[in-house]
């Protein structure tokens, strides 16, 4: 199976991506707008504390992935979920309520996104809200890929972080996992490419948003270089040193 590592760092085939083993984060200043900013967040999902809202990149037909799938899917479900002390899900919170919401419907349109709660992440890592977004199509024998325009992902989710149905809540802070970069159909530099620029082009055309800091998660080492290249080459930011 290719490994899309080694396209982006030239690795062998079984070369296995190295996990980054220390919460990290990178700001980036967006020209013209002073209380905007992007961050590219490294490290474990589970330790990300304080963003409003965690996009969780899901399927066409909001199917969420087993608790020990390798996902973030799986982490949100499980995280989200009511355990018992054994660590044992007694009331699996967040996937029963998407089940829910989407009432007997097969699937949903591409880049659609459905809001639920956070369940106990709530209480754990301060998050608001899961917005899951159908960043993947499934094709029966050949597994998932990424949806065409995938960058209308990050858009629909900033729209619905600034739709009236939380303008009393004021969500400030929207975290992104990389939208398809584990498929094989696109290169994963020009995914994520695109997922920036959706970003940066949002809080652009509308700075009224009330979304100020957007982060993407980059889990492994050689996600985090892909990132920061990217950024560096990106002419609208201004990296902030601390």
């Amino acid at each position: 199976m290719d490994n899309y590592v080694s396209e982006v760092l030239s690795l062998r085939i079984d070369d296995v991506p190295k996990p980054v083993g220390e919460r990290r984060a990178f700001w980036y200043a967006i020209r013209g707008l002073p209380t905007k900013r992007l961050c590219v967040v490294a490290g474990d999902l589970r330790n990300i504390q304080g963003v409003d809202v965690w996009v969780n990149s899901e399927n066409t037909n909001m199917q969420m992935a087993r608790y020990y799938d390798f996902s973030v899917s799986s982490v949100i479900r499980y995280e989200g979920a009511e355990k018992t002390v054994a660590g044992h899900v007694r009331r699996d919170l967040i996937n029963d309520e998407l089940e829910r919401l989407m009432d007997g419907e097969y699937s949903v349109p591409p880049a659609h996104v459905i809001s639920t709660s956070s369940g106990q992440l709530a209480r754990t890592n301060g998050v608001k809200h899961i917005f899951h977004v159908a960043a993947v199509e499934g094709g029966i024998g050949q597994g998932y890929r990424v949806v065409e325009s995938v960058e209308r992902c990050v858009v629909n989710a900033l729209k619905k972080a600034d739709s009236g149905e939380f303008e009393s809540e004021s969500l400030r802070s929207v975290l992104f996992p990389l939208l398809g970069i584990g498929t094989r159909l696109k290169s994963p530099r020009d995914t994520v490419r695109s997922l920036f620029t959706a970003a940066l082009g949002y809080l652009r055309e509308y700075p009224q948003s009330r979304i100020e800091d957007v982060y993407f998660l980059a889990w492994s080492e050689s996600e985090l270089d892909l990132c920061r290249g990217i950024m560096a080459g990106e002419t609208s930011v201004t990296e902030i040193r601390a």
